[in-house]
């Protein structure tokens, strides 16, 4: 299993495929935590993953070069206008 870091103190040497194993180690160990017995909400939980993903994202797109980021920035923007300003 990787090593888990707050995701807003990852490393910079980090690349995005080691920062999306961070994001994915992050969402294990929240899921484990609620499995043993953390009391948690589902609005906690949602916010909390909200958060996690949010940070990672931005480290993410910090790692990427910049013709990639901008590939990655306009599908993501695509995406989001295909579901939800075509409805």
């Amino acid at each position: 299993m990787p090593v888990t870091y707050p995701l807003t103190e990852l490393p910079k040497s980090m690349t995005a495929l080691e920062v999306v194993d961070a994001l994915n180690a992050r969402c294990v160990t929240l899921v484990a935590e609620i499995n043993d017995g953390k009391k948690m909400t589902t609005e906690q939980f949602a916010a909390t993953v909200a958060r996690t993903f949010e940070a990672a994202l931005l480290v993410f797109l910090e790692r990427l070069d910049d013709a990639t980021r901008v590939r990655f920035e306009v599908a993501m923007l695509a995406q989001y206008r295909a579901e939800y300003c075509n409805r």
